[in-house]
């Protein structure tokens, strides 16, 4: 039996016209700065929705970095494109607690990405969200 090469590649290629596209990666780079950050260690974590926002055991990511001196960087990779939004604190005492004062007021150095603020407490979702492209971002947040 003579195969038809030509009708044979176009069968086999058609299923690939109707694959989803692929989904690209992104890497997130965030880059945390702060006075007396040195010694401590940087606890942040990743949301992409307002529903588990600060809620870190539903976060896309979390991860626990040394400062050096003044500052600390880490990169998060494949990452899916789309909206997130940080939240992290600098673990001055090593309880890997966000420590507060008796009203509540945090006593150890914390931001959020875009450098969102809150009034009373900390911001809201769309305050500190922002586009990941698949090209990636780098996102600069200061600890306060």
């Amino acid at each position: 039996m003579a195969v038809n090469r030509p009708l044979l590649i176009a069968a086999l290629s058609t299923p690939l016209l109707f694959a989803p596209p692929a989904t690209h990666a992104a890497d997130l780079t965030l880059d945390f700065q702060g006075k007396g950050l040195k010694g401590s260690r940087i606890l942040l974590a990743l949301y992409a929705t307002p529903d588990t926002f600060m809620n870190v055991e539903r976060a896309v990511a979390k991860r626990l970095i040394p400062a050096e001196g003044n500052a600390a960087t880490v990169t998060l990779q494949n990452l899916t494109p789309g909206r997130y939004a940080v939240s992290s604190f600098a673990d001055i005492n090593g309880n890997q607690t966000l420590d507060t004062g008796l009203l509540g007021i945090p006593t150890e150095p914390y931001g959020f990405s875009r450098d969102a603020r809150g009034r009373f407490g900390p911001p809201d979702f769309e305050a500190a969200v922002f586009d990941l492209p698949p090209q990636g971002a780098i996102q600069t947040i200061h600890l306060r």
